[in-house]
This record gives C-alpha cells, structure tokens and sequence, in this order.
C-alpha cells in the first residue's frame, strides 16, 4: 500500500453521533478514502504505512460529513448573479432594491431577482406588474419569491412571454388575474414556467461558473455532500460537474436527481454505476440517482394541499398538482426501476396522499422521500415508518415559517407543522436539508431552529410549539447518516467506522457536547471527503 493512499487525522475528537455524543477517540485512519480505524493515536499509528500523510486537527471535533438532503444547486448558483430580494421588508423596499440593481447592470437584458416573501412585507397582497414598472420599465424584470413557487414580472416581461388575457392558465398553475381577466404580472406554481421559458439562455460558460460558485459555497460552509433536486437537465448537470472537476475531485459527493421524464436515463445511469462500482458505489463524487414529483405547492404562496381550508382564506385550500392515479403509477414505476422518488408534499392533505400511496405499492423502493412532510396529521405519522418513507425536512424554513403558519393554519394544525420531535418518535428517518436557495445552505441556521423552535433573534420566546424540539445529536445523525440512508446508501456512508467512506466535518466547537447551548456561533473548519481535505479556513 502507498503512503500516499493513507491519511492519518491526529489530536482530534472523533464523534459519531449514531453511537452517541462521546468521542470514539483522537486518531483516524483512512486507506484509499475509506475509514479503517477510529480510536487512539497509538493504535492508529501502528496500523499505518510508513510515509502515510498526517493531519493535525488541533484538538477540533470531527463528524461525519454535514449533507444538505434537499438543495437546488443550480439555482443557487445562480442566484449570487442576481439581485437579492431576501430579508426586505414591504414591496416599497423590494422595489428600490431593484431599481439600484436595474441602475448597476444596465447591460443586462432582463433583470432577474430572487428571494421576496410576501408573509414577511408590511402587506401581503400578490404584488403587480404596474408596481414594478416604477423600477424597471426600459426591459424585462422577472423575481422568483424566496420559495420558488410564484414569480413576479413587470409588464415588458408579460409581454415578452406573450401573456396577455387570452392565456390560459397552464395545468398545476395560477395567472393571477384582475377583473377583467388581465394577468396582473404575479405568477403561481407552473405558470412561472410561462416566464422561464421567454428568459434567453445564458452562455455555458456562465452556468459552469454559476455551478461552481454554488458547490464551493457549500464546501465553505461544511458540507461534503447535497442532493441536488430538480435539476432541469440532470445529465447535462453531471457533465458540467465532471468537467469542473476532473479526476473526481469535486469537494462534494453530489447526487442528482431530475425530473419523473428522466426515470428511464437516471435508472440506466444507476444501474450501470452499480455494475462498474458495486461495493464501491459511493465513492462515486457525483452521479444520477433518482426523480422527484411536485404533489402540491407551498404554504407561503398559499398553495399546501390542505384537508381543511387556509384560516384566512376559506374557499382555499391550496393546489393539488398530481392526480391519485398518477402518484401510484409514478410510484410504481420508480420502484421497479430501482430509482429513489423523492415526493414534494408540504400541506397536510398532500402528505397524507403520498404516505397512503407508498404504503399501497407495498414496496419500500430504493430510498423514497417525502420532501418538506412539512404539515401534518398526528393519524399520520406512524406511515412513514410503515412505508418505510423517509421525512426530507428543512428546519431553516421555520425561521420565516412560523408566524405565517399561525396565521394561515390556526394552532390545531400548526402545532404538527415541522414535527421533528414526533417524526423521530413514530420512527422515521430524518434527513435534513436547506432548500437552498429559498434560504441559505446553513448548517448553524439548521441546527439552531431544530434545537430552539426560534428563528436568530430568539423568536418566539421559549421556542414555536417547543416539545417539536430534537436534540443536537439527533440533528447530527439526520443531517449526516439520516441523508445517506434516506436514498438507500447508509451502508457506506454517514459513519465513522471501519468500512465506510472518510467524509468529515471537522467543526470550530464541540456542538455536540453536553451543556452546549450556543447553537449558532460555531463553523466548520475544515472538510474531508474521501479522506482528502477538501476544504480549510
């Protein structure tokens, strides 16, 4: 064996969070990027080559590598080239912010802006064309709210996609219209397609760069893998990864997943990694791995499928965007090619559809998810172990999340949204995620909220219906092994032992230590992946 295949990390603290919260000991082993020993300095000295690298980490704590289960890598890319609409606080500020970027980027032919919330502006009303005219008016201006699901365009951009009152409103989707049945320039679900779709392409070679930005920026922030869900041409994805990153030495283990018309290419895809790699599968950096359906919308665009209508909005209870049929015969499909299928359902009505109809297919499949589970019903929770169903759960969310649930859902229903707690104790396995770019890929964002049920300012006090709370190990398990497992490939990666592949976090503190409590004031250090160090502040 070759010093140059071993790496021996030395004067750290290994923890596992599967086994518990105390260090398994100061010293790793990996060979060929695989763990082969976790315990005591002198023990793992003696198992290795004379010339094997070593590593100091300086007495740091070391996990299994933080993966973000659910982040659209595109889009985030993408959004560090367009004007940031996150954190304003009226329209009248969101307006202003576009007018300076539309001053800035006077090259531009449209101007693109991502990341409003309506629930959070002083009036919460569906903004209008008119409105942004008074920022941009010499081209097209399109804005994406912060959770991907309504956009809002100004009356060039109406134009360009040739929307005007004749339209017709697309299957899944709403053209907001005023009295007369003229759109209004506020789109809805799949009527954002309508836009997308006027918007010229850009260069290949901006998007590689885009892509890169995204994957280093999740590096930088401790991550050594991402499910990257929705990718509009997921083949076409891989190969701008492979050439970003020749010889496989991108800094994450990426899997992609598209959309159910690229089942037949992501299932031929994995069927032959498995025959060239087999055991060693995972070793793979980045690859095709399964499809994702949309059953409902959002709850910020009032969209959630519901049992029961929005408080606030009696004849509404939001968008049901996949038949019945439908669901079970994608569901069927998915598992006979022995692909993931990973199921968007947000409101209550639209997760109970999706556990009722993998709990039917009497097949567990290959990793199947429900992404969001974000409310729910308490009858429901024990299905997605029965199923054998993993929660795809995004705790970030409940920073902005948890006054519009209040107020559009009532206590009774939102005292089971984002139920970590619950979910845990019915046996389902987590597997946290950002939902980057709706809000930032941030491990301390995540932590925080599942840990506090309270957003960065400590709201609300005492925490949002506290006994959802988990603990920081249970976090640490869902946003490591919970991932891996929750797509079928827990067997060789999220661990540190023997066997399983050598990606870490290695973290500023010890979060995971009794009596820490400040969960918001660490960072990761430095990544390993494939127990090369990838990343190191």
């Amino acid at each position: 064996m070759s010093s140059h295949d071993e790496t021996l990390f030395l004067n750290g603290r290994f923890v596992d969070p599967s086994a518990g919260a105390e260090p398994l000991g100061e010293a790793l082993l990996a060979r060929a990027g695989t763990i082969v020993y976790v315990g005591s300095e002198p023990q793992a000295r003696a198992q290795a080559v004379p010339g094997a690298k070593k590593i100091d980490l300086g007495g740091r704590t070391a996990v299994p590598g933080f993966v973000d289960a659910h982040v659209h890598l595109q889009s985030l890319g993408a959004m560090l080239s367009q004007c940031d609409l996150s954190g304003t606080a009226s329209r009248r500020e969101a307006l202003d912010r576009l007018a300076a970027f539309a001053r800035a980027h006077a090259e531009a032919a449209w101007i693109r802006a991502r990341g409003y919330n309506l629930n959070a502006w002083d009036d919460p009303a569906y903004p209008t064309a008119r409105e942004l005219d008074e920022a941009v008016s010499d081209r097209p201006c399109a804005a994406v709210s912060f959770d991907g699901h309504s956009a809002w365009v100004n009356s060039a951009a109406l134009a360009a996609a040739g929307l005007d009152q004749g339209t017709t409103d697309p299957e899944g989707g709403v053209i907001v219209r005023d009295a007369r049945g003229r759109p209004t320039g506020c789109l809805l679900e799949a009527a954002t397609g309508l836009i997308y779709r006027a918007i010229p392409a850009e260069p290949d070679e901006a998007i590689d760069e885009q892509l890169r930005q995204a994957i280093e920026e999740m590096a930088r922030r401790g991550h050594t893998g991402a499910h990257a869900l929705a990718s509009e041409d997921p083949a076409a994805t891989l190969e701008r990864i492979q050439r970003l990153y020749p010889g496989g030495r991108c800094p994450l283990r990426i899997r992609l997943f598209g959309a159910f018309g690229d089942l037949d290419e992501i299932a031929a895809a994995s069927r032959q990694a498995a025959a060239c790699h087999g055991r060693t599968r995972p070793a793979v950096r980045a690859q095709l791995t399964g499809v994702k359906c949309l059953i409902d919308g959002s709850l910020g665009s009032r969209t959630a499928w519901l049992f029961q209508p929005f408080t606030d909005d009696p004849r509404n209870q939001g968008l049901r965007l996949l038949e019945a049929g439908e669901l079970r015969r994608r569901i069927a499909a998915a598992n006979c090619a022995g692909v993931p299928l990973l199921c968007h359902a947000i409101g209550d009505r639209a997760c109970a559809e999706a556990l009722r109809a993998f709990g039917d297919a009497g097949d567990p499949g290959a990793g199947n998810r429900i992404e969001h589970a974000q409310i729910l019903r308490p009858e429901d929770l024990d299905l997605f172990a029965q199923a054998g169903v993993a929660a795809s759960v995004q705790p970030g969310h409940l920073w902005t999340d948890w006054r519009p649930s209040d107020r559009f859902l009532g206590p009774q229903r939102a005292r089971w949204s984002y139920a970590f707690r619950s979910l845990l104790d019915h046996g389902a396995v987590l597997a946290m995620g950002s939902d980057a770019p709706v809000v930032p890929p941030d491990p301390q964002a995540s932590l925080h909220a599942a840990v506090t049920r309270t957003d960065a300012d400590g709201r609300p006090p005492g925490g949002w219906y506290p006994e959802e709370c988990i603990t920081p190990l249970e976090w640490a398990v869902a946003a490591s092994h919970g991932a891996w497992r929750s797509i079928g490939e827990g067997d060789r990666l999220g661990r540190l032992k023997p066997g399983m592949a050598c990606d870490l976090t290695v973290l500023s503190e010890h979060i995971l230590a009794a009596g820490f409590s400040d969960s918001l004031n660490w960072q990761a250090d430095a990544t390993v992946v494939a127990g090369e160090l990838r990343f190191c502040t």
